[in-house]
């Protein structure tokens, strides 16, 4: 049988080898992580009776990750809007990081009155060595848009 003083330094041994085991662990867990993109999402209607609630706000993307968020715009007066959408990125250097594949809710749209309507955003964030930031946002700025006729000249 052991004595109390080698079952004493028997045990700080054990506390020694698995404090260094999850030591190692965690470091290499650090070591293998995947770098992430901090990605927000704002948006801007300025002059238009337009609600817009951007789900979610804010994502941490990894690199090659596809992430999906729903613009949910809302129409709040009686009357169709005619608006037009455009996407830019903030800081400007973030395009190289960032690619789009869905983008519904640019160009010229129409709102019914009242209505709601969700559009998809699908984008994908680039491998780390195109990175110049490790956060920006996609901005989406809505201005109002004339009606463009299509119907040509007529005589």
């Amino acid at each position: 049988m052991l004595s109390s003083a080698a079952l004493r330094r028997w045990s700080w041994l054990a506390l020694f080898v698995a404090g260094l085991a999850l030591g190692a662990y965690l470091g290499w867990r650090w070591f293998l992580a995947e770098p992430q993109v901090t990605v927000q999402f704002a948006s801007e209607a300025a002059g238009l009776p337009l609600e817009i609630e951007v789900i979610p706000a804010e994502v941490r993307a990894e690199p090659g990750e596809l992430v999906s968020v729903i613009y949910r715009i809302r129409n709040r007066t009686a009357e169709p809007v005619n608006a037009f959408g455009v996407v830019k990125l903030l800081p400007s250097a973030a395009g190289r990081q960032v690619e789009f594949f869905v983008i519904e809710c640019g160009g010229q749209q129409t709102f019914a009155a009242g209505a709601v309507r969700d559009y998809q955003v699908v984008f994908q964030v680039r491998p780390e060595s195109t990175w110049v930031e490790t956060a920006f946002t996609v901005q989406h700025t809505f201005t109002p848009a004339t009606t463009i006729d299509s119907g040509g000249a007529g005589g």
